[in-house]
């Protein structure tokens, strides 16, 4: 932690994102760093499958923004990303403001109304602030 706080201080970065893995597994460094980030004024994007449970502690960080990644309708993504299955989502996001990540996949537009009826779903949910999306380069049909 004390090597990634130097290099915040030399670049002096406006925004740094913590992606990869499953950053929660090491929940305990983010506890101690997330908010030495944020009395730095560094806005953190973490990006989590939310696997694990969101430390309620987070919501009060001003400068982060918890991105949560789903693969597709309850269905395809539990399939794909078992064990971090729609239950536990919704589960761990309770009592937060996330932003639903998805990568459009030929999967995922080859059903007329698909994209919809996500949308739909994760829009309805009062935890969800926005919705964004990748498209991927093999979603062509």
């Amino acid at each position: 932690m004390s090597g990634v706080l130097a290099l915040i201080r030399h670049f002096k970065p406006t925004h740094i994102s913590i992606v990869g893995g499953e950053p929660l597994v090491r929940y305990r460094e983010l506890e101690i760093l997330l908010p030495k980030l944020a009395d730095m004024g560094v806005e953190v994007q973490r990006v989590t499958s939310a696997v694990r449970p969101i430390p309620t502690e987070w919501g009060s960080l001003h400068h982060l923004h918890l991105v949560v990644s789903v693969d597709g309708l309850q269905p395809e993504h539990d399939k794909r990303r078992s064990p971090a299955t729609y239950d536990r989502i919704l589960n761990h996001i309770a009592g937060h403001q996330v932003t639903i990540h998805c990568t459009i996949t030929r999967q995922l537009v080859h059903r007329p109304g698909y994209l919809s009826d996500f949308a739909s779903f994760w829009s309805s949910r009062q935890e969800v602030r926005n919705i964004s999306r990748r498209s991927s380069p093999f979603a062509k049909s």
